[in-house]
C-alpha cells in the first residue's frame, strides 16, 4: 500500500477520473467523488490558491444536492462539475 501522501494534482486526477464515471443514480460513485472533493479542501498548503478552495466548495454542495435530489437537471450539474474540475487541474497543472 502506498503510504506517500498524494500531492494535489494526483487528488484532483483521482477526481477527474471518477467524475467520467458518474452516473446520477450511482450513490456510491458520488460518495467517492464527494470524499475526494473533501480530500482537495482539508489539503494543507500556503500557497493554495483561495479560489481552490472556493471551487471545491461549490463542488461539494453540488454533489451533496445531487446525493439528495435537490437537483432536478443533473446533466447541467454534471456538467458544472466537469468544468469546475478541469479549471482546479488547469491551475495546478500551470504551478
Amino acid at each position: 500500500m502506498d503510504t506517500e501522501p498524494k500531492t494535489l494534482l494526483e487528488i484532483l486526477d483521482d477526481i477527474a477520473l471518477k467524475a467520467i464515471m458518474l452516473t446520477p443514480d450511482n450513490l456510491v460513485e458520488l460518495g467517492a467523488l464527494l470524499s475526494k472533493i473533501e480530500e482537495v479542501m482539508a489539503y494543507e498548503d500556503p500557497t493554495l490558491p483561495a479560489a481552490v478552495k472556493k471551487i471545491g466548495g461549490g463542488l461539494k454542495l453540488i454533489i451533496e444536492k445531487i446525493i439528495l435530489g435537490e437537483i432536478p437537471d443533473t446533466d447541467v450539474a454534471y456538467e458544472k462539475i466537469s468544468q469546475a474540475i478541469s479549471m482546479l487541474q488547469q491551475m495546478f497543472q500551470r504551478r
